[in-house]
């Protein structure tokens, strides 16, 4: 199962990929929302800032004094200001949170927990009654668990489940969160991989939200590993390895 990387690795990584831009010709990726793809670029010759993902140590989509905990591959969402206070949400035991960030990926101008969900497979309750079912049945790997993407925010009252996405037909991993067409709305960056895969490397994607759920832009095809988000000129660029 793909597992995230810790903070400190992104921070060096980034401080030593970042570094390379000075010393060698790097392609550079970046989302032009006039063609609505992926397209590659040179770098400019400019000041540039790291886009770094939302902290969750403290809440900004719910109540202001609720803390997100998560430890061992386990979410809680709690009230910061005490111990003594009753867990708001939590994750089922059944699930394995791999990565989690926040980001307003729904556009409901709340930020919401979106995480990496890894749990056991479920086949479309239809493909029971249809003649040829199992139209998913790929979509996991060999111990049965398949990955998920899903959303979780307060909805005004409570903490819940505001999205879950069925089963992917191939994991994602390493997601950030940013407006990469300048349009004032988030879109998902993450890599995609393959099932069973021993190897941290996939496709650059990049989803956007249509009401319903999440709909790919563009996927650059390849075997990336690391890949870093930065503005420059008033635009926003995916750096990748």
């Amino acid at each position: 199962m793909l597992k995230k990387l810790t903070k400190d690795m992104r921070r060096i990584f980034l401080v030593s990929f970042l570094a390379i831009l000075t010393i060698s010709p790097i392609q550079t990726r970046y989302w032009s929302s006039d063609e609505g793809e992926l397209e590659i670029s040179p770098f400019p010759d400019t000041n540039w800032t790291v886009l770094e993902p939302l902290s969750f140590s403290k809440m900004d989509f719910g109540i202001d004094t609720d803390c997100v905990a998560y430890e061992n591959e386990k979410i809680e969402i709690k009230d910061c200001l005490g111990e003594s206070h009753p867990t708001k949400w939590k994750s089922p035991d059944e699930w394995n949170v791999t990565e989690a960030i926040l980001a307003d990926l729904n556009r409901d101008d709340r930020n919401e927990l979106v995480m990496v969900v890894w749990r056991a497979f479920k086949p479309w309750p239809i493909d029971k009654f249809l003649p040829h079912g199992g139209r998913i049945n790929s979509f996991q790997d060999r111990k049965g668990m398949s990955c998920h993407l899903i959303l979780v925010g307060w909805d005004g009252k409570k903490y819940r489940e505001l999205w879950a996405g069925s089963s992917l037909i191939d994991p994602i991993f390493d997601i950030r969160a940013a407006d990469l067409d300048q349009d004032d709305n988030q879109e998902l960056v993450a890599l995609e991989g393959q099932y069973d895969s021993t190897n941290q490397s996939g496709a650059i994607t990049v989803w956007e939200w249509s009401g319903f759920g999440f709909r790919l832009q563009d996927r650059v095809e390849g075997k990336f590993s690391n890949y870093a988000i930065v503005s420059a000129n008033q635009k926003v660029w995916i750096l990748s390895e």
